[in-house]
């Protein structure tokens, strides 16, 4: 059969599970009848990278300069302070043996400590090489050609010439959409439809994915016809209506480029137009799809498929939170009866263990229902983790269903315990729910795993000083406190309407640095940034099994013990 669109997932995201928008899409296109092929080229690059380059790069962090200069958050990870106790901690690391499948073959054999340092070494591989480049200061006046050269790499080429795009092209192949989550992914996406334009400029690309409204936004309007030197469609907001019409547009010759919602494309006058958007039926959409991916790639120990029950976020209201406002504001949720149909469809075909919910937050009332129809439906055969909202709805009776029906983990979006500075970023929680629900999952053997933000605009380090003693108030009751510094993102409220955050001013080129008050009083950001690096991030090391939410989940207390064992390669 011919085949009507292929979809990349390039470089650099996630290497532990599947990410969701491809196989969401496909599921979809697949429905309406389309040849679609999907192609994951982020778990493909990052088992590349790791297999040739990383026992090189493991080798250099043993040299005492090299170790000396690496970020505090690192050294946390490894629990080693200087490059002989990293040398001594790595020393279980063979040559040839450190790759992705070393990880995932052995998970269960290997110490938390082994399982965090070897995380802690892939993440530094695929992601700290690519953090150096110094394109970010010339992300605003979005000079594309120089952050490309900057991002390049002839291991970054290889990946793409080395798989099987090129060969669908040589077939026939004449439409290509790239999807990217972030900035990188998309200076990726950039790079690939550069390299695919100029050997095949017959070849249609598609740009789309959650990154594109943050980008259309950001980019002034003037600078955003760059884009269209390599891509001739842009997808701004959900894409699956829009590319069902972009194919019958470009293959049939059916419709017109005017009315396919959500698209952004150049007119033959050389103007970007930006047509109407447009929000799914999300309730109709069917499950997601995830047949061309290979589990056996990704990190995870077992198969854990990636499922959204909702689109948008039922709060929205955070100041601080950088979404895309259309996708804030526009919620829609699908009833628990598909939900669970959904879960129990996608169970039959891959027969996979373990859901993972990447809803921006489930309602309690939600979940209640969820639960009550997995119970009718008996559906008991899988475990889940989810993502949710501290609440004063939740009940010991629903949290201890949820957790006799597979729920080992939540992840909730605590970011401070401050009641100012709660009220500040209109988070709608109060302390003593934060509390009562760690407890609470605690007591019936579900993980917790909280985010904190440190250093808000205003935030005074005496506030920082009280989240700290919170946290350790809390720390029985938590695996993971995943935390940062605050990043004054362009999307995002505070950016937006800065006086009505205490915010003076701020640098355009990095989002760390900003300027702010408390009732006049100037706060001294080298001392926020001191305090976290020296008391805050330590801390949270500490109080933390591990920074990755997929150890946190398949690992268990009983199995922190070193035990007698065969690695396999």
């Amino acid at each position: 059969m011919e085949l009507d669109l292929l979809l990349i997932s390039p470089p650099y995201w996630d290497f532990y599970s599947p990410f969701l928008a491809l196989p969401s899409l496909s599921g979809f296109l697949r429905s309406k009848g389309f040849a679609v092929r999907q192609l994951d080229l982020n778990i493909v690059h990052f088992n590349r990278m790791i297999d040739k380059q990383g026992y090189a790069i493991l080798k250099e962090l043993q040299n005492n300069d090299v170790y000396d200069g690496l970020d505090t958050a690192y050294k946390n990870v490894f629990k080693a302070n200087d490059a002989k106790e990293f040398t001594r901690k790595s020393a279980f690391i063979q040559p040839g043996q450190l790759s992705g499948q070393f990880l995932k073959k052995n998970f269960y054999q290997f110490t938390l400590d082994e399982i965090n340092f070897l995380d802690g070494i892939f993440h530094y591989i695929y992601f700290n090489q690519l953090y150096k480049k110094n394109y970010w200061n010339k992300l605003m006046e979005f000079e594309l050609d120089s952050i490309m050269e900057e991002v390049s790499s002839e291991l970054l080429t290889d990946t793409l010439l080395g798989n099987e795009c090129m060969t669908l092209i040589q077939q026939g192949l004449r439409l290509i959409g790239f999807s990217s989550t972030s900035f990188d992914q998309f200076i990726v996406s950039c790079i690939y439809a550069r390299m695919i334009k100029r050997i095949h400029p017959e070849v249609k690309i598609i740009f789309g994915g959650s990154y594109i409204p943050v980008l259309v936004k950001t980019v002034r309007p003037d600078k955003q016809k760059k884009i269209f030197d390599l891509c001739d469609y842009i997808v701004n907001g959900e894409g699956e209506t829009a590319l069902e019409l972009i194919i019958q547009y470009t293959s049939k010759g059916q419709g017109e480029l005017a009315d396919i919602p959500n698209l952004c494309f150049m007119d033959p006058s050389g103007q970007v137009v930006h047509n109407a958007a447009k929000f799914e039926n999300f309730q109709q959409l069917p499950e997601p799809d995830f047949n061309d991916l290979d589990f056996e790639l990704y990190l995870m120990p077992e198969i854990m498929l990636p499922y959204q029950s909702s689109r948008g976020c039922f709060w929205g209201h955070c100041t601080f939170c950088d979404h895309d406002a259309n996708y804030r504001y526009n919620f829609r949720s699908k009833t628990a009866e598909t939900v669970v149909e959904n879960l129990a469809a996608l169970k039959k075909k891959y027969n996979n263990q373990h859901i993972q919910f990447v809803d921006e937050a489930i309602k309690p009332e939600k979940l209640k229902e969820i639960v009550a129809e997995m119970e009718a439906r008996e559906l008991n055969s899988l475990d889940w983790m989810y993502y949710s909202r501290i609440s004063g709805e939740y009940t010991d009776d629903l949290v201890q269903r949820a957790r006799a029906l597979g729920c080992r983990l939540v992840l909730f979006g605590v970011e401070t315990f401050n009641l100012r500075l709660i009220k500040m970023i209109r988070k709608g929680i109060s302390e003593k729910n934060i509390s009562k629900n760690l407890s609470m999952f605690s007591k019936f053997g579900i993980k917790n795993i909280i985010w904190m933000i440190c250093g808000f605009p205003s935030q005074r380090e005496e506030e920082i000083w009280y989240d700290i003693d919170k946290l350790k108030e809390n720390s029985p009751n938590l695996k993971g406190v995943f935390a940062g510094l605050y990043r004054l993102e362009r999307n995002c409220d505070m950016y937006s309407a800065p006086e009505k955050f205490n915010i003076i001013d701020s640098d355009p080129d990095n989002p760390y640095i900003f300027k702010s008050h408390y009732n006049g009083e100037l706060i001294d950001q080298n001392q926020i940034f001191s305090l976290y690096k020296q008391e805050y991030a330590p801390l949270v090391s500490e109080l933390s099994r591990s920074h990755n939410r997929y150890i946190i989940y398949f690992r268990q207390e009983e199995q922190d013990e070193p035990m007698e064992r065969g690695l396999s390669k």
